[in-house]
């Protein structure tokens, strides 16, 4: 059985301060994945103003009434709204338009990439043949194992496995089949080139953190 699993790709941080009657753009929901989950916190450092405000997230460089997530909200002096756990897409601007410039505003979250823990991927041999690969990991540790079936490259050229989530530290191979060169850096595979008609059959391990 598979499962869709995430990992960490970055981390952002902006902040900005309201203007009157002016949408202000927060920041981007910047870095590398598939999403973001992120934050948001408002605060009125006014003493004395109730302060009407709206919030946006948009692709834009100015919002729609759909992009809106809070419309006509009021913070009372020394008000906090705080809002987490939103989903949010790579390169969206957040907005708020207020009714004075007292709202201090922060936007923070985590860009996340995606993969496919156990689901068999399969790639063709250069020349014919081919390679079955899984994924899976727990807690820090990852495991990959390939199979091969009838794999032949008889070019000079090695083939290469670009990896969904990436090994901390260069990973441990247990290879099993005889004269087939196996390579594994922290985000990639390479298999070697044999440059020879001989098919290859045998299984891979691929560990580490």
């Amino acid at each position: 059985m598979s499962s869709i699993n995430s990992y960490l790709s970055s981390v952002f941080v902006n902040k900005a301060q309201s203007v009157a009657g002016t949408w202000v753009n927060v920041g981007t929901v910047q870095g590398t994945g598939d999403f973001a989950t992120i934050g948001i916190n408002v605060t009125n450092t006014s003493t004395s103003n109730n302060v009407t405000f709206n919030l946006a997230l948009s692709y834009q460089s100015s919002p729609n009434l759909q992009d809106m997530i809070e419309y006509n909200l009021v913070l009372n002096p020394g008000g906090v709204l705080s809002r987490s756990k939103i989903i949010a897409g790579i390169g969206e601007n957040l907005f708020i338009q207020a009714s004075t410039g007292d709202l201090a505003c922060r936007l923070y979250g985590v860009t996340q990439s995606t993969f496919n823990e156990g689901t068999v991927s399969t790639i063709n041999g250069t020349s014919s043949g081919t390679v079955q690969y899984v994924l899976n990991q727990l807690g820090a540790s990852k495991m990959i194992v390939m199979s091969f079936i009838n794999y032949v490259n008889d070019s000079a050229t090695p083939q290469t496995i670009q990896l969904p989530i990436s090994f901390q530290n260069t990973p441990l191979i247990n290879n099993e089949i005889m004269d087939l060169n196996i390579e594994a850096s922290g985000n990639q595979i390479t298999i070697g080139a044999p440059n020879n008609t001989v098919a290859y059959n045998g299984t891979v391990f691929i560990s580490g953190i």
